[in-house]
């Protein structure tokens, strides 16, 4: 059994508790559990959970949050291309109540994920099978419209909590609990019936409005002011103002927008309103993403479109004030939206940040008076680090040489400057990484040497090698660099 430390340790299984045995024996087939860390860092680890237990017991106790695959995934991942089989639909109802939702189809399972008392969040399973992809899909979305459940919960390879585990998500933890669990298997027509898809038209016509088509706002702004439609609604509306509006002003609009609803409304609804406006981040980030992506495809799909001039010009001799690099206040307004997207995928891409990469790309624009941007899609492996490998390219006219210097400018500066701190501090991690290397080998050795380990002498040494570990991976061992010439050279300027 492989570990977090990387050994195999001389333990024999620990029972499964009864609640969570009874709970996984509802899913069948393989399921792959995922252990969150509180920075947030997902890690898979696939196989049964009778082998795994112990080991995720062992995380969840250190800190670590516990998920699984609501639906049967491969060994290899918890990806689309890694489904199986649908094995459920589910809700994700973070309206904290004092008692589960009632539904019009009783659910099979039903888990407490955390709160305390009067105010317990819940998830819902339906167990089902059907091969529909696409209709599972509708019927998620339907849903999360009648009944408004947490609408970033919807896809099939959704990953939920585990109940008999701690949520560490709040402070204090609270533990996830199964309330109950019929282990009723439901037909997919009877699915269907409760729960009916959002037509495909609906479904396009939302489409529309959140790529900027007719949108009724007066609708959703009563919806929401009467408490009819909270947080849908308010994701409708932030949905249609991503396309107009700046993150900073559809804050401002969200905000008034509360400021707006009836005292009495607010009164009978404050748990949904509270709830909702904790969302508000979370849908702007959505919005502003997807609109940056559609825009992003549409110049890709009209690259000689004309695009208007984003600054004064740049003079030619240029003096990097580094100092910018680490502000946040980089007006974004100014800068086109494809050309920004393709500067921080380079930015990504080449491991520089985005900031050099907006300014290096908004001083290749100004110098060489560019009038085009072409923007062109490289399907290679630097695909894992970014979305899509994206590269700048310069319909101007001028010398590939020009371009390839100017782009370089920044990249090759901030590359020395990185190399000259990395000099200051090679040597004393080197001795660092030599010394903890030495400690983690002599504890593996030592406890291996071991025939027999208690539970408290397992989760200690885990616990041990656990945090050297991540002395290890956090310091720096390898030189800095920022590989501008294979980004310039061998991508843009072949490109051209």
């Amino acid at each position: 059994m492989a570990s977090l430390t990387g050994f195999t340790p001389k333990i024999v299984k620990e029972p499964l508790p009864k609640e969570v045995a009874f709970f996984i024996k509802q899913f069948k087939g393989h399921t792959t559990f995922i252990g969150q860390t509180k920075l947030g860092i997902f890690t898979n680890y696939p196989g049964s959970l009778e082998d795994r237990y112990k080991e995720l017991k062992t995380l969840n106790d250190l800190g670590h949050s516990i998920y699984m695959t609501v639906n049967e995934t491969s060994p290899s991942g918890r990806k689309m291309e890694d489904l199986e089989s649908i094995r459920a639909i589910y809700a994700d109802d973070d309206t904290p109540r004092a008692l589960p939702h009632k539904f019009p189809l009783e659910p099979s399972i039903i888990i407490r994920t955390s709160g305390s008392i009067g105010e317990y969040k819940h998830q819902y399973y339906w167990l089902t099978s059907t091969p529909d992809y696409e209709t599972w899909e509708l019927v998620m979305e339907g849903i999360i419209k009648v009944y408004e459940m947490d609408p970033g919960a919807k896809d099939l390879a959704r990953i939920l909590r585990v109940p008999g585990f701690m949520n560490h998500k709040y402070d204090p933890p609270s533990k996830c609990k199964m309330l109950h669990c019929s282990g009723q298997q439901y037909d997919w027509d009877v699915i269907l019936k409760t729960f009916p898809p959002v037509p495909k038209e609906e479904r396009q016509a939302t489409a529309t409005v959140q790529s900027g088509g007719d949108f009724n706002e007066h609708a959703h702004f009563q919806a929401f002011l009467n408490g009819d439609s909270i947080a849908p609604s308010m994701n409708a509306l932030i949905s249609h103002w991503g396309w107009h509006y700046s993150a900073e002003n559809i804050r401002k609009k969200v905000e008034q927008l509360f400021q707006e609803v009836p005292d009495e409304v607010h009164a009978e609804h404050k748990t949904r309103y509270f709830e909702a406006r904790k969302q508000i981040d979370k849908f702007i980030k959505s919005i502003k993403t997807k609109v940056t992506k559609k825009k992003m495809e549409e110049s890709l799909s009209n690259s000689q479109a004309p695009v208007t001039s984003i600054t004064p010009p740049i003079p030619e001799a240029l003096d990097w004030d580094w100092s910018i690099l680490k502000s946040n206040a980089i007006p974004e307004e100014v800068i086109p939206t494809a050309l920004l997207q393709a500067a921080r995928e380079v930015g990504d891409w080449t491991g520089v940040g985005q900031d050099p990469a907006i300014l290096s790309a908004v001083f290749i624009t100004s110098a060489l008076l560019s009038k085009n941007i072409l923007i062109h899609e490289i399907d290679d492996d630097l695909t894992t680090h970014c979305q899509s490998g994206i590269c700048i390219v310069m319909d101007t006219g001028a010398r590939k040489s020009s371009i390839y210097n100017q782009m370089n400018k920044p990249f090759f500066e901030y590359e020395d400057q990185i190399k000259l701190e990395w000099e200051e501090i090679r040597h004393h991690n080197s001795s660092k990484h030599k010394s903890w290397t030495s400690q983690l080998t002599k504890i593996r050795k030592d406890y291996d040497s071991s025939t027999e380990h208690t539970d408290a002498e397992f989760d200690f040494h885990i616990e041990q090698c656990a945090a050297l570990e991540k002395k290890i991976d956090d310091i720096q061992m390898q030189e800095p660099w920022l590989r501008s010439s294979d980004v310039t050279e061998e991508k843009l300027v072949r490109k051209l």
